[in-house]
């Protein structure tokens, strides 16, 4: 889809959209059951719920699954409500995560490029100077992204292990002179929801729906 295809597509009135929505919940469905698989909707939040019971109103027979424990105790009693929900337990707990991969701050794009930061020599050095000034190698075309770039604020506490890419900034004076005594990790996601989710799918042939805007 184009980016022109997009803003068409977000420009409809609020009833082709439905019918759009609609359109594709069955050709999905369609796809589905042609290929033999199963089909579900991972629910956490008002998002996921509103796709759950738009499904069932087109009587598209959908199995609800969630990791509940990670949602509020009020979203908790909501799922509770919903008949046939296949409640997962995360692989790992909160703690677990943070001692054996790090923190999940920020963003899991953030967190990711921080863990990068943070491992001692490093091979991969052209997404390190990329990460820590926004200037791409050859892959890149030489270009400067400030997309690709984390902020100097995080820099500045997590980039002390590669501060020769950026030696205009004062590590002396860097708090922790770029090297915080703690480690950072997008793992959170992964142990705790996206695993035990996959996993459950792939042991139900299922395959869940993830939206309806394309």
């Amino acid at each position: 889809m184009t980016p022109d295809e997009f803003r068409q597509k977000q420009s409809l009135p609020t009833p082709a959209k439905f019918v759009h929505a609609e359109i594709k919940a069955y050709e999905y469905r369609d796809w589905a059951e042609a290929h033999g698989y199963n089909i579900c909707v991972s629910i956490g939040g008002l998002d996921s719920l509103t796709l759950y019971y738009f499904l069932k109103s087109l009587n598209i027979d959908v199995v609800p699954v969630s990791v509940s424990s990670l949602e509020d105790k009020s979203i908790q009693k909501i799922h509770e409500q919903i008949p046939g929900i296949q409640i997962l337990k995360p692989y790992k707990s909160k703690v677990e995560v943070i001692e054996e991969f790090g923190f999940p701050v920020i963003s899991k794009a953030k967190a990711r490029k921080i863990e990068n930061l943070q491992k001692p020599n490093n091979p991969k050095q052209t997404f390190i100077h990329a990460i820590m000034t926004g200037d791409m190698g050859e892959q890149g075309k030489f270009q400067h992204s400030n997309k690709i770039k984390l902020p100097d604020k995080w820099i500045q506490l997590f980039g002390g292990l590669y501060a020769e890419h950026r030696p205009e900034i004062p590590w002396e004076y860097a708090q922790c002179k770029g090297c915080a005594p703690f480690n950072v990790s997008p793992e959170c996601c992964k142990w705790m929801k996206e695993k035990p989710c996959e996993d459950w799918q792939k042991a139900n042939n299922m395959i869940p729906y993830l939206g309806l805007g394309i």
